[in-house]
């Protein structure tokens, strides 16, 4: 009986990530109408675990579920991911400004780390966005894990998916991995020079940049946001 019930489980969270990994790559685009049916049939599931994923996923604010017209993929909010983009600078300029006035060596290593990963990606012959993605997270987390709090990183999660989705798109469309990487090496530099002033301005335009210079990708998929 235990051993069914982890396996359900098991099952439910395999189709949780899969459904979440391909709305925030956009295999499932902004308004699609997704059914029970058809991914309980892809699964090979009842309709029960898909509808207890679906409801998490309404949790995430990632689909919307209407009892009369179905589950859909949530449309991109931009001012939604404006107002996630201030608190994440916010917080993490903040951070920043700690690390740069502590000087620790283990964390500074840590994100020097987290840049060679990040440029031998970028040496490669083709650039994958989604381990991009991962590398970029990666190094943001650093900066809260290394100031330990974790917690503030959980919490920013929580309501970071639309900032998640809105950087895809962005990265897919924008090519925007090389400058990303770029400010990523000038932030620790700036850390670890105690350069504050510089170190909040780059911050801001690293995290508004994305909306700032590509209003383009807005007006290119203007179905994908709310009016």
């Amino acid at each position: 009986m235990e051993g069914t019930k982890k396996r359900r489980e098991f099952i439910k969270d395999r189709i949780y990530e899969d459904v979440r990994h391909d709305i925030i790559t956009f295999r499932y685009q902004p308004g699609e109408k997704l059914s029970e049916y058809s991914l309980a049939e892809k699964f090979g599931v009842s309709r029960s675990p898909v509808r207890s994923v679906l409801q998490k996923l309404e949790s995430e604010s990632l689909v919307v579920i209407d009892p009369q017209r179905g589950t859909f993929v949530t449309k991109l909010d931009y001012d939604y991911i404006r107002d996630i983009i201030y608190l994440r600078w916010c917080v993490e300029s903040t951070l920043m400004c700690q690390i740069a006035d502590q000087q620790p060596k283990a964390l500074l290593l840590e994100l020097r780390k987290c840049l060679e990963n990040q440029k031998d990606l970028l040496q490669s012959d083709a650039i994958d966005p989604e381990e991009f993605t991962a590398l970029d997270n990666a190094f943001h987390e650093t900066i809260y894990t290394g100031s330990h709090r974790e917690n503030l990183w959980d919490i920013i999660q929580e309501v970071n998916t639309s900032y998640l989705r809105f950087r895809m798109l962005d990265l897919v469309e924008g090519n925007s991995h090389r400058q990303i990487y770029q400010d990523h090496c000038k932030l620790v530099q700036f850390m670890e020079h105690n350069d504050q002033s510089e170190l909040r301005s780059l911050l801001h335009q690293h995290l508004n940049g994305n909306l700032q210079n590509n209003e383009g990708i807005k007006l290119e998929y203007k179905e994908y946001f709310t009016a």
